[in-house]
């Protein structure tokens, strides 16, 4: 279920080609046209989710003096309050509106709730075909993952995590094989995104691989360079 708010609009949001996907996902996640999760579920997000200046949905909320939510990115654009007319601080100086984010938060979680099921469910049965069908939906999905912090954002990459580990060899033996190249390099370079590059090597054991940069070496302990210097001072010091 995607929840109360969708209310009778769920029917016209869902398309045939992978058997339950939204048509908001085949058009702005494989297109690239979404830059964030907000852009990619916020069509249609009930009016009290969304900035009343940016008229999208809400990624920071901040309560400006009036008492009035907007979105941060909205607040950094504008020099007075809309309603109040006056003006208005540094937009990193505002308090966030915790209560916006978290209703925000669980819209979001509904879509991801609904993406992650049917790639559970295609895993599950172990069906080829419809795993290489998600998968672009897939790779522009975890990379709008990439850097976000919020609840839904971390539960939806352990859910694809989870799923995807718990079917390694399915996915291996059975969707790999129907993958080309730039297929499997552009979940390749989903999963390295999001530091998973132990899953990617055991899903596609085969795909040729650069060799991860080497950690770099340690710099040398401020004491123990404090202490050369004051040796080097000395030796100095005793010279003269």
């Amino acid at each position: 279920s995607v929840g109360p708010w969708l209310g009778g609009r769920l029917p016209g949001l869902w398309g045939p080609s992978c058997g339950g996907m939204p048509f908001k996902w085949e058009l702005d996640a494989v297109r690239g046209q979404a830059q964030s999760l907000e852009e990619l579920v916020g069509e249609g997000a009930p009016s009290d989710l969304c900035c009343p200046v940016s008229m999208t949905l809400f990624r920071n909320p901040v309560v400006v003096p009036s008492g009035e939510t907007y979105d941060r990115s909205a607040v950094a654009k504008m020099k007075s309050d809309p309603i109040s007319r006056e003006a208005l601080p540094d937009p990193e100086a505002l308090p966030p509106n915790r209560a916006i984010e978290r209703q925000v938060d669980k819209y979001i979680d509904y879509f991801l709730q609904d993406f992650t099921g049917d790639l559970d469910a295609a895993l599950g049965a172990e069906d080829g075909k419809k795993i290489a069908a998600l998968l672009p939906y897939l790779c522009k999905t975890l990379l709008l993952f990439k850097g976000r912090t919020n609840c839904a954002a971390l539960n939806a990459k352990r859910r694809i995590e989870s799923a995807l580990e718990g079917k390694t060899a399915a996915f291996r033996d059975k969707c790999t094989p129907l993958l080309d190249r730039p297929a499997q390099r552009a979940l390749d370079e989903a999963l390295l995104a999001l530091d998973l590059r132990p899953l990617s090597e055991a899903l596609m054991p085969d795909l040729p691989r650069t060799a991860p940069p080497a950690p770099a070496p340690p710099a040398a302990a401020p004491a123990a360079a404090a202490s050369a210097g004051a040796a080097a001072g000395a030796a100095v010091g005793a010279a003269a």
